[in-house]
């Protein structure tokens, strides 16, 4: 609040809420509760220097003010100038920085900046920046070409970063320039993620990085190969580093992200049958606390490296792990054998509390199962366009055979199994009904969303906490459509009839859904979907976005009118929403997608 309102304020207090005192001050009268009786007001003050030399009270204070709160409350008095201006400066963005140009002041607030983003910018404005910023703790350098020589100086002029983001769109190095040796020189590292595109890395290096920073807690590699060594190594770089695999463990790193990272040829252990990757090997030796694994887009690995970076991980807490884009027309696709994975998982990860596995395949229901058993306290289970079916859902939601043992019941707060097609309405109607804390619940693209699922009289305690549903209204004879047809396909197929329920059957579907009074946001699609179901918003007064994607009876000459028209219907929903409406055509019928935004903020779920 300004402070000339707080003084504008004080002068207009009625002169009858005051009380004169022996002293001849005045102070605030008692005030009366409700049953009559005086309730004394506390005369002596806080001084605003005494709560503010609080850094704990002063971080809260700040976590509720934005970027141009900041701006205001620097110009109110001097005191809280110099409260906030170290917040309102702690973090600078600069893209395409030059000299010339007129950026916030580095020679006045540089000591603030602890957080510095830099894209795009050549290296002699990188050194003008630096000068100003002396007590930088995370910075991020991306698509800046550098020479190595000017990589080894950048770390040098930033000896106690803590996080370091370096992103590079191609490979500005050769691989006998060791660029992780150089962050290997900085001793308070405790976050890399490194990214340089098509670029080699020997896996010597990385494990002298290991070896060096004995804070890194979180490493993150992109984009990358990593390879056992360079061809003719001794005779381009005889300098090369050595790392010994025995005496040593990196005991900080907990967090691992490998993403569209390649392994290199085999040159030791060749046999794949009987042995894991070398690399896989030298490197989940030395981190024996790992708790976060998140793999995506790693080609080639087997069942044997699954093993060896999971078995005996009894502290492993949160495993993503994502399949490669597939491509039909590339030999060295190799899918990632889903199974295996699971079987490791549930042998020796029983402590999970985030599961994510995405666009695998080759895996069961029977092997999820198993997971959903032996693990008590999930939190986040996500297992789009996979097997995962009743088997392993009934599993999930089953509340425990003793009373106070655990159950994931009792933790699950996400649920995502959009394109899980053996999921039915069976396994869904007990996630509904034991998992009380959930809030975030997908099941677009299962055979979930029957009207069997919304009959009943069995209360739904989630109704309260669910902030983000995504379910198809579904006939009761439902049966999904292949996955291996692509879009492109889909014009030679016949299309699927729109097939809707009776008023009766909606007014059920549309009763349960105004239960969840808790909704952020919604969406709603499926061949028996209709405009009858969701016609009200009231019911949950913190929604903020809404799709619903409704089959029509119309074809593609008349496409524009539906559209009109859906959108006439949609602002009449949603009045004073933003609301637009597409068309598509993905199952060889015109379906009406509307989208409707509270307001202009983004919201995505």
């Amino acid at each position: 609040m300004h402070k000339n309102f707080v003084r504008y304020a004080l002068r207009q207090r009625p002169a009858s809420a005051l009380l004169d005192t022996e002293d001849g001050q005045r102070k605030l009268r008692p005030r009366k509760s409700k049953d009559t009786k005086a309730v004394e007001v506390a005369t002596s003050t806080v001084n605003q220097e005494t709560v503010f030399a609080i850094p704990e009270l002063l971080d809260l204070i700040t976590q509720h003010m934005n970027r141009y709160d900041l701006q205001v409350v620097i110009r109110v008095c001097r005191a809280w100038n110099a409260f906030w201006v170290p917040y309102l400066y702690s973090a600078l963005l600069l893209n395409n920085y030059k000299r010339t140009r007129k950026y916030p002041s580095l020679w006045t607030y540089g000591e603030h900046i602890k957080n510095l983003h830099l894209t795009t910018i050549k290296w002699n404005n990188i050194l003008h920046i630096l000068d100003f910023t002396t007590n930088i703790q995370s910075i991020s350098l991306r698509f800046s070409p550098l020479t190595f020589a000017q990589f080894q100086e950048f770390i040098t002029l930033v000896p106690r970063v803590r996080f370091l983001h370096l992103h590079f769109s191609q490979a500005n190095f050769h691989p006998w320039d060791r660029p992780l040796v150089a962050i290997a020189n900085l001793p308070n590292l405790e976050a890399l993620s490194w990214e340089e595109c098509g670029a080699q890395t020997r896996i010597d290096d990385l494990l002298f990085l290991l070896k060096s920073c004995n804070n890194l807690n979180a490493l993150d590699i992109l984009n990358n190969r990593i390879i056992e060594e360079l061809q003719d190594a001794e005779e381009i770089a005889p300098d090369l580093v050595r790392v010994d695999d025995d005496g040593w463990e990196n005991t900080a790193l907990q967090s691992l992200h490998w993403q569209y990272v390649t392994l290199g040829p085999r040159l030791t252990f060749q046999d794949e049958s009987a042995h894991p990757h070398p690399c896989v090997r030298r490197l989940f030796k030395h981190i024996p606390n790992l708790n976060t694994v998140k793999i995506s887009s790693i080609i080639p690995i087997s069942a044997l490296d699954w093993a060896y970076i999971l078995e005996g991980r009894s502290n492993m807490q949160s495993i993503d792990i994502q399949a490669p884009p597939f491509n039909r027309f590339d030999r060295t696709y190799a899918p990632i054998e889903g199974s295996a994975v699971l079987n490791t998982i549930a042998r020796s990860c029983s402590n999970l509390k985030i599961l994510e596995l995405k666009s695998i395949v080759q895996t069961t229901d029977q092997a999820f199962e198993q997971v959903m058993r032996v693990s008590h306290g999930l939190r986040r289970v996500c297992a789009t366009n996979t097997q995962f079916g009743d088997l392993a859902l009934m599993e999930l939601a089953r509340p425990p055979s003793l009373t106070g043992s655990r159950s994931s019941i009792y933790t699950l707060v996400d649920l995502e199994l959009s394109g899980c097609v053996q999921i039915t309405w069976h396994s869904a109607a007990l996630v509904l009904e034991n998992c009380g804390k959930l809030r975030t619940l997908n099941l677009a693209g299962t055979k979930a969303g029957t009207i069997d699922l919304f009959k009943g009289d069995k209360p739904w305690p989630c109704a309260k906490n669910l902030e983000k549903l995504q379910i198809d209204i579904q006939p009761v004879d439902f049966k999904p459509r292949s996955q291996d047809v692509g879009s492109w396909l889909t014009a030679a197929l016949p299309a699927i009839p729109h097939t809707p329920y009776s008023s009766e059957e909606n007014h059920l579907i549309r009763d349960r859904l105004r239960s969840l009074t808790a909704l952020v946001g919604l969406g709603l699609k499926g061949q028996a979907m209709h405009f009858e179901i969701f016609d009200d918003i009231s019911f949950a007064p913190g929604l903020r976005k809404v799709i619903l994607c409704i089959p029509s009876d119309g074809d593609f000459y008349g496409y524009q009118e539906v559209r009109h028209g859906a959108i006439t219907l949609g602002k009449t929903i949603f009045p004073d929403w933003i609301v637009w409406a597409n068309t598509s055509f993905l199952y060889s019928r015109l379906d009406i997608v509307l989208t409707a935004n509270k307001d202009r903020d983004y919201y995505d779920f």
